[in-house]
This record gives C-alpha cells, structure tokens and sequence, in this order.
C-alpha cells in the first residue's frame, strides 16, 4: 500500500490563526521517509522559513529525522484517520440533531 492518501492536507496554527500551510502528500512506498521528509521536516522548513523556529532547532529535527531508520521499526501501510474531539461535532440550533465529522483521513502508519 502506498503512502499517504490522494490531496494535499491543510494545516492550521490554532493560536495563530493568519498561519496556514499546505502539506504536500506525495506517494512513497516509505513511511519512515515520508512521515521525516513531508511531515517533519517540511514543517520545519515552513517554520523556519516564517521565523516561527531557528535554525538550530530545524537542524534537530534533521539530525532526527535521518536517525529514523535506526529507531523506528518498519511496519506496514494502514488506513488511519486523525484525532477525533469535541470539535468534530456539530449540534442542530436546538442541540437535537447532530453530525460527527471525521477529519484528515489518509493511508499511513499505525498510530500506537
């Protein structure tokens, strides 16, 4: 099973609401690689890029990001979805009816 799932996901700073990124989901049959390359570190790269980090701490998380492949197990490609909370609900104007969203669905490793 290839990683992860078809679009691009959208990722938004709740505290800093104006902070909005795209990150890319490229196809890989690596989900050590993908998860260093497309997850942290282009996070990093984005933060770094808007001042949010400095440049020794984007060089942590490069430093760990290359040392995956010694500390995390391989493993198979599943079918997960992201964090469920209170915010996935949304009630009726009477707080009768109510509809249960499933955010970020996507093709990834198992979340222990």
């Amino acid at each position: 099973m290839k990683i992860p799932f078809e679009v691009d996901e959208w990722v938004k700073i709740e505290k800093m609401s104006s902070i909005v990124s795209i990150q890319p989901n490229l196809w890989t049959e690596n989900g050590i690689k993908f998860f260093g390359e497309y997850r942290l570190l282009f996070q990093a790269q984005s933060a770094l890029t808007k001042g949010l980090i400095e440049k020794n701490v984007f060089q942590k998380v490069e430093l760990l990001v290359n040392r995956f492949p010694q500390l995390i197990p391989v493993q198979p490609a599943s079918l997960i979805q992201g964090d469920l909370w209170s915010g996935n609900i949304i009630t009726g104007s009477y707080g009768d009816l109510f509809s249960l969203i499933l955010p970020h669905i996507t093709v990834g490793r198992r979340q222990n």
